[in-house]
């Protein structure tokens, strides 16, 4: 691809009359262009106004033939999935150019039943593989078996959405060449958690999986981009505590066999970070974090967006076992590449509300010790003054009933005292009055 596909709307419009399309076309490309965007594409092909860019992207463009749409071979992994699997094929709404289902040691009659006329019309082909305990492996024979222009992967539980839309974008995006290091993602929506997983490549040889479990495309010629489409998969949570204590030990095994990617040290960490211990943590992650692991300064930390989230993951971590000095460490390590990211900002600032409830139960406990203290005297301030200040302090540790009850009797005393409540702070205590 050496043309950003992803074009904008006012663009095609103003460029219109030089584009061969009939209306309803062109209306469908404004339409497709909608559904594709990439973080990755906008930082390798930037957006260019030159005449030889705009005269290129227009003949791609006048290229496009939605009666000749580009093939798509769905591919699936299965194992005992004779009730879900069906309704995953239906989805595909028969425009999959072909279907490949590679059965791992079903007991269920799946094979069985996907060998009948009725539920195969020539359109599926089915092959075994003998299990062995990696699921990429068992993907990428399923690929070898392709012969589509476009892959697909599939999960037996997983309903495509908008099947037609996803077949004609891909035939928009082939014209513009190929995409030897994009993965492309879909929305995968479970239960209430939607988030993007890469499901789509270019039928290149150049792509492979890797990984036991979690498994995630790589490419022969370089880092993966990914671009994301905005179609849904609906899936189902189907996990199991059997699932997920053999998911780990795959995730294990992994991070052996791939010691230099910490991508799935972060998914074990990641999906065992409530029971996992700060220590079990340290000592699992330290031999991969760092070149030389007695050393674990800046200097020696492996830079990688995998290592940069185990060190997220780490900082919580040490926040939570009060490992404040192992907090700032971890800090220093990413915080010139880590700066502008969601995680690292709570992380931040949920230190520095940690130190500033710590100074304010330091000072409380120090205020009820002087007023333990106090004598009979002929104060300039009304007592008042002093509760208010207290019923603030309990407000800010914690306490908002005891001190929502002092306020509400300061108030509805009427009493002269100074006041150091927010508005928002006023109505959240006296609301309800």
């Amino acid at each position: 691809m050496k043309i950003n596909p992803i074009l904008k709307k006012e663009w095609l419009v103003e460029n219109q009359k030089y584009i061969q399309q009939s209306k309803a076309d062109f209306k469908l490309i404004l339409k497709l262009i909608e559904l594709i965007s990439s973080n990755d594409w906008e930082k390798f092909y930037p957006e260019s106004s030159n005449l030889l860019h705009c005269k290129q992207t227009i003949e791609c463009i006048n290229k496009v033939n939605f009666n000749n749409q580009s093939t798509i071979s769905a591919v699936y992994i299965v194992k005992n999935e004779r009730d879900t699997l069906l309704k995953s094929l239906e989805s595909l709404n028969g425009l999959a150019d072909e279907i490949i289902i590679v059965d791992t040691g079903s007991t269920d009659g799946t094979l069985e039943m996907l060998a009948t006329p009725s539920k195969n019309d020539g359109s599926i082909s089915l092959y075994s593989f003998e299990w062995c305990d990696d699921f990429s492996k068992a993907r990428n024979f399923a690929n070898s078996k392709a012969n589509g222009d476009w892959i697909i992967s599939f999960d037996a539980d997983e309903k495509i959405t908008d099947f037609k839309s996803l077949k004609l974008l891909l035939t928009y995006l082939q014209i513009f060449g190929d995409y030897p290091k994009t993965v492309f993602n879909l929305n995968i929506v479970r239960d209430e958690i939607t988030y993007k997983t890469g499901k789509i490549i270019q039928n290149l040889p150049c792509f492979s999986y890797k990984g036991r479990v979690h498994e995630t495309y790589f490419s022969a010629v370089g880092d993966v981009h990914y671009a994301n489409i905005d179609i849904d998969i609906i899936s189902q949570n189907r996990t199991t505590s059997e699932k997920v204590e053999y998911y780990n030990r795959l995730l294990l095994l992994t991070i052996k066999d791939e010691p230099l990617n910490l991508r799935w040290l972060y998914l074990y960490l990641r999906d065992n970070f409530d029971s996992i211990k700060y220590t079990q943590m340290k000592e699992l992650s330290h031999n991969y974090l760092f070149s030389n692991s007695s050393n674990r300064n800046k200097e020696n930390f492996k830079e990688s967006y995998y290592n940069v989230r185990v060190i997220l993951l780490h900082m919580y971590k040490a926040l939570q076992n009060g490992e404040i000095s192992d907090f700032e460490k971890y800090q220093q390590l990413i915080s010139d590449v880590a700066y502008n990211q969601t995680d690292y900002i709570f992380l931040k600032f949920t230190l520095k509300l940690l130190r500033i409830q710590e100074r304010i139960s330091n000072d409380l406990e120090e205020m009820l010790i002087d007023c333990c203290e106090i004598e009979t005297d002929n104060s300039i301030f009304s007592v008042n003054y002093l509760n208010s200040v207290l019923a603030t302090y309990l407000l800010l540790d914690g306490n908002p009933q005891k001190s929502k009850e002092m306020f509400r009797k300061l108030f509805g005393d009427n009493s002269d005292f100074p006041c150091f409540l927010t508005i928002s702070m006023k109505e959240f205590l006296l609301g309800n009055k």
